[in-house]
């Protein structure tokens, strides 16, 4: 079951903030539903927006070896997470 007020809660605090890691647990649901599910969003999203549509299809046309260069299929390292002497201090 998708917890929708939570990720409402992510998405406006990520909106606010431009901040790629409020969006990270989002992003990691969507990936799990499969193609499918994440190209009726895509329609959704883009159905009133034609300038959103282009920017999607940019995404879509990026290198792969590119992306993957640069580590850019993972998150980055949460900062507000520290592991100092073995124990969690996030």
């Amino acid at each position: 079951m998708v917890r929708t007020d939570h990720n409402r809660r992510h998405v406006r605090a990520a909106t606010a903030r431009q901040d790629i890691s409020s969006v990270e647990p989002i992003a990691r649901s969507l990936h799990t539903f499969g193609p499918r599910p994440l190209g009726e969003l895509l329609i959704e999203l883009c159905r009133d927006d034609p300038d959103r549509w282009s920017r999607v299809e940019r995404y879509a046309g990026m290198s792969l070896a590119l992306v993957n260069f640069f580590d850019g299929d993972e998150f980055p390292p949460r900062p507000d997470l520290r592991v100092v002497g073995g124990q969690d201090h996030g």
